[in-house]
């Protein structure tokens, strides 16, 4: 399956905030997250899964850095756990749009 990025994109900046929501990511956070994700998605050096996913782990700590600087115990410490579920449970909804997506674009081709 071809992914097609502009698409997943604008899913990821719909639906990555309410997943993230979802799997307890900290609200001041989620904007560094799916920005994080957009970037590690669209690198032009490629990148595996698990390097992808450090790649926004790194972004968002200094997010994170910044955040407890401006307002000291925004953050506790035990945020980059829930941070790391919430990335992979963002991506795999996206992921998962994208598959139905481009499947009833495939059977409706077919069709015609």
């Amino acid at each position: 399956m071809r992914i097609n990025w502009k698409s997943f994109i604008r899913v990821l900046r719909e639906v990555g905030p309410i997943a993230l929501v979802f799997a307890g990511v900290p609200p001041v956070l989620i904007p560094a997250i799916v920005h994080g994700i957009e970037l590690a998605e669209q690198s032009v050096s490629p990148m595996t899964g698990p390097e992808k996913r450090a790649f926004v782990l790194d972004s968002v700590a200094t997010a994170a850095t910044a955040v407890n600087a401006v307002r000291p115990g925004t953050l506790v410490s035990g945020y980059p756990e829930t941070v790391g579920k919430g990335i992979d449970t963002t991506v795999a909804v996206v992921n998962l749009i994208e598959r139905q997506r481009a499947q009833g674009a495939q059977e409706g081709a077919t069709t015609q």
